[in-house]
Formats: C-alpha cells, sequence, structure tokens
C-alpha cells in the first residue's frame, strides 16, 4: 500500500514536471504552460487558446462554397491558423465569421481555385503568404480594422485586377502583391506607415500610384518590372517623400529614388537638388534616349541604370565620387560613358569608363559599335561584367592585367582572347572555354602589319610595299610581317597572308585564324 503511494506521488510529480518548460537562463524562473491538443468537428480540426476561444488548425472537406463556422463545439473561432487550408483545390468561394481576427501563414495558399473571399470586419492581421499563389482570386475587400498585412500575402494573385488597402494598415509586407499580373488599381488611403521591399513588383498592369501623406517608409523596388508604370504620386503633405512630373524622390530631392519605366518622356534631366541616384532608379527605361546628370550628383548607386536600352550615352560631371556595380550593365544601346576630365575618382577613355588612373576598366558601353577591342596598357583589373551585353568578338588584353573578375566578359559573343602565355587573360579563357591565342613579345599578332587587329589583303600589301622600299617598317613591324617564320620578310610572307585570308590554310606561325 505504501509502495502504491509512493508511486502514485512520483507520477504526480511527473506530470507536473513535464508541464513546465526548461528554466530559462537570463532568469533562472521557470514558466509553466498549458497543455494544447488537436480537437475535430466535422470537418475541421483545432485547437484550443487560452482564452476560451479556439484556432482553426486543419480541414478535410471538400465545398467548393465553404462558409467557415463562428463556432466549434460551442467555442468562438477567432484565428485561422497556419497552413490551414493550404492546396484546397476544390475552394472557390470561402467566408470567414465575424469574430475571426486573424488568418495565419499560408492559411489558403495554392489554393488554386479560389475566386472570392469575403473578410470579417473584426480582421486586423493577414499572415505571410497566407493567399500566395491563389492565381483566380479576382476580388478581395480588406475590412477597415485591419493593421498589418504579411510578406508575400497575395503573391502570384495574377487575377486580381483592384485592391484598395485601408488607412488601418500600417505595414504592406514584402512582395504582398508581388506578380500580380493583372493589378490595374492600387488605392493607398492615408494612415499606412510602412510599404515594404518589392510590394507591387511584377505588377505589370499597374500604371499608376498614389502615396498618401502617412507613409514614413518605402521599401526598395517598391515597383520594379512594373513594365506599364508611367507615374508614382506622393501627397504634398507627406513628411518623407515627394515626387515631380511622376517621378519619385525623397522629401528634399536629394535622392532620386524611382523614375517609372514606361513614362513617355524621351529625354529628362535630372533636377539639380539631387546628389544620389539610387539602386535601379532608372531600370529598363526604355523610353527615355537622353538624359542629363547634373553637377551636383554625388553617388550613382548599383544598377541604377540597369536594363535601360534607350539611353545612348551618358556624360559623368566631376561632382561624381561613387559608381556602384552594374550601374550601367544591359543598356543595349549605350554607345559611350563621358566622363568630366576633372572628375577625381573616375576617367573615360573611348566612351569606356574607368576608375581615375585607368588602372581598373569599370564598364564597356554594351551598344559601342566594334568588333574588337583592345584594354590600355594600364589597366590591371577588369571588373565583373565589364563587358556583359556588350557584342564584341575579340579583345586583346595586355600582360599588366592580373585580375580579370567572374563573368567580366559576354561569352555569348566572344571568340576569341588575344593575350599573353600563363596571364589572367589565358586563366580566364581556359576557365570560360574561350579561344586563348598567344601574343609575341611585342604584343602584335603575328601578320598583322597594320595594326588594325585583323590579318587580311591589307596587310599582304604592306608587305609588298615593305620588300618594294616604298613604305619603312618599325622593329615590331617587320617582327610581325615574318608570316612564315623564317627570319625573313619577303614575298613568301605575301603569300602566307593571301592563302589565310582566302581561307585556304588555318594558321600562320603558329597564330590561329579566328572564329
Amino acid at each position: 500500500m505504501k509502495k502504491n503511494k509512493i508511486l502514485a506521488v512520483i507520477c504526480s510529480a511527473l506530470a507536473v514536471f513535464s508541464a513546465v518548460s526548461l528554466p530559462l537562463a537570463s532568469t533562472g524562473t521557470l514558466k509553466v504552460e498549458a497543455a494544447t491538443y488537436t480537437y475535430t468537428s466535422g470537418d475541421f480540426d483545432y485547437k484550443a487558446l487560452d482564452d476560451g476561444t479556439v484556432f482553426l488548425s486543419g480541414y478535410h472537406g471538400s465545398d467548393t462554397s465553404l462558409q467557415i463556422p463562428s463556432t466549434l463545439d460551442g467555442k468562438k473561432v477567432t484565428q485561422i491558423g497556419s497552413l490551414c487550408f493550404l492546396q484546397c483545390k476544390d475552394i472557390k468561394y470561402v467566408t470567414i465569421p465575424e469574430g475571426v481576427t486573424s488568418i495565419g501563414h499560408e492559411a489558403f495558399g495554392r489554393c488554386e481555385n479560389l475566386v472570392s473571399v469575403t473578410l470579417p470586419d473584426s480582421l486586423t492581421s493577414i499572415g505571410d503568404y497566407a493567399f500566395n499563389y491563389c492565381e483566380k482570386l479576382q476580388s478581395i475587400t480588406l475590412p477597415d480594422r485591419l493593421t498589418s498585412i504579411g510578406d508575400s500575402a497575395f503573391n502570384d494573385c495574377i487575377s486580381l485586377s483592384s485592391i484598395t488597402i485601408p488607412g488601418s494598415v500600417k505595414s504592406i509586407g514584402r512582395s504582398a502583391f508581388a506578380y500580380c499580373e493583372k493589378l490595374k488599381s492600387v488605392t493607398l488611403e492615408n494612415g499606412i506607415k510602412t510599404i515594404g521591399k518589392k510590394a507591387f513588383m511584377f505588377c505589370n498592369s499597374l500604371q499608376s500610384l498614389i502615396i498618401p501623406a502617412s507613409v514614413e517608409e518605402i521599401g526598395d523596388d517598391m515597383v520594379l518590372y512594373c513594365d506599364m508604370m508611367k507615374s508614382i504620386s506622393v501627397d504634398s503633405k507627406n513628411k518623407n517623400y515627394s515626387s515631380q512630373d511622376g517621378v519619385l524622390f525623397n522629401k528634399t530631392k536629394t535622392e532620386l529614388i524611382t523614375y517609372p519605366c514606361n513614362k513617355n518622356n524621351t529625354s529628362y534631366s535630372i533636377p539639380s537638388s539631387v546628389k544620389t541616384i539610387k539602386s535601379l532608379a532608372f531600370y529598363q527605361c526604355n523610353n527615355l534616349s537622353s538624359l542629363t546628370i547634373p553637377i551636383g550628383v554625388v553617388e550613382i548607386e548599383e544598377s541604377a541604370f540597369y536594363n535601360s536600352d534607350g539611353i545612348k550615352s551618358i556624360k559623368i560631371p566631376y561632382t561624381v565620387t561613387s559608381i556602384g556595380d552594374y550601374a550601367f550593365n544591359y543598356c543595349d544601346n549605350m554607345k559611350s560613358i563621358d566622363v568630366d576630365s576633372t572628375n577625381k575618382n573616375y576617367s573615360s577613355k573611348d566612351g569606356v569608363l574607368f576608375n581615375k588612373t585607368k588602372t581598373v576598366l569599370i564598364q564597356y558601353p554594351c551598344g559601342k559599335e566594334s568588333s574588337g577591342y583592345t584594354v590600355p596598357d594600364s589597366v590591371d583589373t577588369i571588373k565583373e561584367y565589364a563587358f556583359h551585353g556588350s557584342t564584341i568578338d575579340s579583345v586583346t588584353v595586355p600582360a599588366g592585367v592580373t585580375t580579370i573578375e567572374e563573368d567580366a566578359f559576354n561569352i555569348y559573343y566572344l571568340s576569341v582572347i588575344y593575350g599573353y602565355k600563363n596571364t589572367a587573360a589565358e586563366k580566364y579563357a581556359k576557365e570560360y572555354g574561350i579561344k586563348f591565342v598567344a601574343l609575341g613579345a611585342s604584343g602584335a599578332l603575328t601578320g598583322d602589319v597594320n595594326g588594325d587587329n585583323e590579318i587580311s589583303i591589307n596587310d599582304a600589301t604592306l608587305i609588298q610595299k615593305g620588300i618594294a622600299g616604298s613604305v619603312e617598317f618599325t622593329t615590331e613591324q617587320k617582327a610581325v610581317a615574318d608570316a612564315n617564320g623564317d627570319g625573313e620578310v619577303n614575298v613568301s610572307d605575301v603569300t602566307v597572308i593571301q592563302k589565310f585570308a582566302a581561307g585556304l590554310i588555318e594558321t600562320i606561325y603558329n597564330r590561329f585564324k579566328r572564329v
């Protein structure tokens, strides 16, 4: 009998201990938590909360038109839990009852046939990915008590055509309405404070947006890839942001944040107040062919003009001290980037962008019309993506180049790299499967007597003139004119070059024909 009593006490103690959490290292205290159980009522699973209400945790029905009950087993439903209706493909229409205050993470995610949702006035929060990939969702009315819309909450709702976000909402999450391809109308009511990064990214039907006075923070790339965007306007009472001619700035217009990519203007002069051109500010502005950057601009951030195919040239004023990576990448029609000669940080040569001392080649303009390019002898580094988007098929790299960063060249067009053996040029060529042609000690290609980086009939003619004495060769020209490698310059060399130019032979003294 005594033994049974001892056992009962031990079991009771274990039961109490199992309901107690581990000690908290910072305070040394213990926290007692109520046990949580899952119950089933009809087609719904739910869990009880400490306040006597319940939240839905699962659904295993097949209704196409679903009226979620306001109570289960006499207990009020106040929350819809995470993943509750995930991938419920039968559901087309949903009515959420009054009393529900929150919709959890991915609660209706990937309900691909969901057309309409009726939300209760009591709802205060919509969780991350709550309606993610509900591709047939056409309409939804957000209640006036709603305070937060989670990250990617309506991401990829490609049938949603309009949305009004009430002023009660304080934060719109990251990518909240991204990829809503048919979203034509977005109304942001006064009261909203934060618009998350990429909130309306890839909303390809959205043409305009009005930012209310209450907004305090706009995340980066809010309307990135919105191909039809023509105007972003800001309420004049906003204390943090402003607009001019549909272009988004900070309040003092010292930062140009977003130039709408489908704005109709073919030319644009950046206001003289601007000090910083923000990242992706002019992304994909294909209508814009002429752009003026004023004296006073100090910083051009990363990818600022990325993929702006309309711009033909850029002039960098002397005041610019910082140009971010990829600032002018994939500007397909940009023929030159010219830097004011008094700029202390950057320089240009033949429209190519360098650092001041020309030791770093930063950007070769994508639209520069040339089949080949010879990197200046001063260069020791070719930056990542420096030639991406360009269509040159050959490049000559001097021995002094010690660093060619990853993906520096467009390997889809570049067919041959001319350089010196055992250098960065040869290493890069091998790594990316590009033909490498070694240069001789003089740096010139054997057979290229006129120095145009080509071997042609023009070179054969020039050798003939040299042999006849009508042209005097330099020491380097004599070296490269020896096309057959016998140490002399004579008619045999002319014949070799003529055959090479005609395609009858593939090599000239161990130098390979270009492909």
